[in-house]
């Protein structure tokens, strides 16, 4: 059984680009926002590792990485942050708040799948 990503990002593009490059390994399920990714981990959708944008309308990426890694039932899932930000504080903040990774903008998708399959691993 594939292990499943869950990609949130409010580009379509880079969902897309995510979706196609990674589903040859991995289950891809894509959120264009944080809550609709929330909703669905706390219902049931199997995550092994979440890979989202830092910068989105309404939850952010910060944010859902906090209440990812403050809930007993989802804490132990890898959180991967897509950014363009960077500052480094930046950065530094979403891994003092448990972020395994933090990975810049403009990314090649096998830099992310090299970063998925460590965390995994």
């Amino acid at each position: 059984m594939k292990p499943t990503v869950v990609v949130v990002d409010d580009n379509e593009m880079i969902q897309m680009l995510l979706q196609n490059y990674l589903s040859s390994e991995y289950n891809v399920q894509a959120y264009s926002d944080a809550s609709g990714a929330l909703y669905a981990i706390d219902h049931g959708v199997q995550t092994d590792v979440i890979v989202t944008d830092l910068s989105m309308p309404g939850v952010d990426g910060q944010e859902l990485l906090h209440k990812i890694k403050n809930d007993p039932k989802h804490s132990h899932i890898p959180v991967l942050i897509l950014s363009g930000n960077e500052k480094s504080e930046v950065r530094i903040n979403c891994l003092m708040d448990g972020a395994e990774d933090f990975i810049q903008k403009p990314f090649h998708p096998e830099e992310v799948k090299i970063r998925i399959k460590r965390v995994l691993n």
